[in-house]
C-alpha cells in the first residue's frame, strides 16, 4: 500500500509539475511499468527520458492461474501450496539497455538499508535510488509520514527528514528533476 500511495503521490507531482510552466520536467507521458514492458516486450526502443519506479510488480508471481475461484476440501485440514516464478525485473531491464532512460528505483529494506540499497543501485544500474526504512513503525507503511535517503551513481546520500508523505513526494520530485536536468 506504501509503495502505491508514494507512486500514485509522485504521480501526482509529476502531473503537476509538467503540467505548468517552467515544467521541472518537461512534457510527460505517464505509463504503469507493467504496459512499459508488455507494450514493448523489453526490446523496442525506449521513448522516454526518466524513468521513475516507484511501485514495483511483485518479486513472484503464482505459475498457474487457476480459472476459477480454489475451494478448501472440508475433508482436509491439509493447506495450499503454490508454485511461484519469478516474474520479470521491468526497472533493471529498461536501465539495463543502451537507450536507457534516466531510471530512478525505491529500495524498501527491512534491514541494511544504505547496503542494500546501493547494491540494488549498482545491479540495476540506476542513476537514483530512493532507500525506504520499511522496519521503522514510525514512518514508512502504517504510518502518514516517512523519511528517505537517496543515493546516486557516486553514492552520495541525500537524507529527506521525517515529514507527511505528501512532503517527501514534492521534495522527491524536484530532487529528481534536478538531477535530471543535471545529467
Amino acid at each position: 500500500i506504501f509503495a502505491a500511495a508514494t507512486a500514485l503521490t509522485i504521480y501526482g507531482m509529476a502531473r503537476r509539475l509538467t503540467s505548468r510552466g517552467p515544467a521541472l520536467l518537461g512534457a510527460a507521458t505517464y505509463l504503469t511499468a507493467i504496459c512499459l514492458f508488455h507494450g514493448h516486450g523489453g526490446q523496442s526502443p525506449v521513448f522516454y527520458n526518466l524513468f521513475i519506479a516507484a511501485a514495483a510488480v511483485a518479486d513472484y508471481r503464482p505459475e498457474v492461474i487457476a480459472p476459477h475461484k480454489l475451494k478448501k476440501d472440508p475433508t482436509s485440514g491439509d493447506g495450499l501450496l503454490l508454485q511461484m516464478v519469478r516474474n520479470p525485473d521491468i526497472l533493471a531491464t529498461l536501465a539495463g539497455r543502451d537507450d536507457r532512460p534516466f531510471s530512478v528505483g525505491f529500495a524498501a529494506e527491512t534491514e541494511n538499508l544504505l547496503e542494500y540499497a546501493t547494491r540494488k543501485l549498482r545491479d540495476k544500474n540506476l542513476d537514483l535510488i530512493v532507500a525506504n526504512d520499511v522496519a521503522n513503525p514510525s514512518i514508512g507503511f502504517n504510518s502518514e509520514e516517512n523519511a528517505v535517503t537517496v543515493i546516486d551513481r557516486q553514492q552520495h546520500e541525500t537524507r529527506f527528514s521525517q515529514a507527511s508523505k505528501g512532503h517527501i513526494a514534492r521534495q522527491l520530485i524536484a530532487f529528481i528533476a534536478d538531477r535530471y536536468h543535471q545529467a
